[in-house]
């Protein structure tokens, strides 16, 4: 219930406080085709061989895998991701504000899918969690181009209070354990992505 009100609460806000640029660039996959409003995708290092897609982890004394990291197989697609915009784009761009979720949540996060920030830095940089993470908290994510080449599909995800107050770059951290872990990159350089379709069946 809590989180339901928390998403009911962003999609006010974002619907009533900010528009949406029609001059903005569309965000654009591998095949050079825009990102689609509320599709899912595969999102993938734009460097690849140093781990794969994204997905879930249950860490430390997770017992539900809350965590968002990049998988540790280089070979590995990750997890489907789902990209949606309170606003009725049909496309995003990189000012469209956006929640993210894995497409397919487990039966314990069901209720809580969105990407947050955990407020706990005692393992690191604030990690991105579902917000079924007790002490996380929301915002909206962008989109935005990492190259100012028109040739590169090279893209960062940034995650920003929902007054904009601040917004970050989303970085990658290697924990102790060895974990990729996606966090704010409060210092680091931000990560790298591309999109891919799952399948023109599930698009």
């Amino acid at each position: 219930m809590k989180s339901t009100s928390l998403f009911a609460i962003f999609l006010l806000c974002a619907f009533t406080s900010y528009l949406p640029s029609a001059t903005a660039q569309d965000v654009l996959d591998v095949d050079g085709d825009p990102i689609r409003n509320g599709f899912i995708y595969y999102v993938l290092p734009a460097i690849r061989g140093n781990g794969g897609g994204i997905e879930r982890a249950a860490l430390g004394k997770e017992t539900c895998p809350l965590t968002v990291v990049q998988s540790p197989n280089p070979n590995s697609k990750g997890l489907e991701i789902k990209f949606e915009s309170a606003y009725p784009a049909y496309y995003i761009n990189e000012t469209l504000i956006l929640q993210i979720k894995f497409s397919y949540p487990q039966q314990c996060e069901r209720k809580n899918p969105w990407w947050a920030i955990s407020k706990d830095i005692s393992e690191g940089p604030p990690a991105i969690k579902l917000s079924g993470f007790h002490g996380t908290e929301l915002g909206w994510f962008k989109i935005q181009k990492a190259s100012k080449s028109c040739d590169s599909n090279d893209y960062k995800l940034v995650f920003c209070q929902y007054d904009e107050t601040w917004c970050l770059d989303v970085g990658i951290y290697v924990d102790r354990q060895g974990n990729r872990r996606l966090v704010l990159a409060v210092t680091g350089e931000p990560f790298l992505v591309h999109f891919h379709k799952i399948s023109s069946s599930t698009a």
